[in-house]
């Protein structure tokens, strides 16, 4: 059953940065479920990912023709958590894989990025719950020369 009043749902960040992830918003409105509820429990909107059965223009075009705002503030922690397991593994895949032929090329990319990334400290300062690297350098391989 529908809402008596359905209402427009936006998102409202205290700073927005988009140099490279102009579409974040589109982004996560598409892909993340977020149940929202009125003060009674009645249920708006469960599952933000678009399908064939529910679009997002769908209900967006409803909320406009009531022309009621409900105003959801989303947490900067929320947003870079979801960030860290939706987006992350594809850029980091992209990145690995950029310019680079063999699997130890990969592994020495992967590696310095992740020293650039700690060594500025910055990831892990913002985010001290990021998942960090769950490999180790291997010693190199002794020679049949070293005797």
């Amino acid at each position: 059953p529908k809402p008596a009043n359905p209402s427009l749902l936006y998102f409202a960040q205290k700073t927005v940065f988009k140099y490279f992830f102009i579409n974040l918003k589109t982004t996560f409105l598409t892909h993340f479920q977020l149940p929202i509820r009125y003060e009674t429990g009645t249920e708006l909107l469960t599952n933000f990912k678009q399908t064939t059965a529910t679009h997002i223009s769908d209900h967006i075009h409803e909320w406009r023709r009531r022309r009621r705002m409900v105003k959801t503030y989303v947490p900067d922690q929320l947003l870079a958590e979801w960030f860290i397991k939706s987006l992350l593994p594809a850029m980091t895949e992209d990145v690995a894989n950029g310019g680079v032929v063999t699997e130890e090329q990969v592994i020495a990319r992967a590696q310095y990025l992740d020293l650039v990334y700690t060594q500025s400290g910055t990831l892990y300062d913002k985010i001290p719950d990021a998942p960090r690297p769950e490999f180790s350098i291997p010693p190199p391989p002794k020679s049949n020369n070293d005797s």
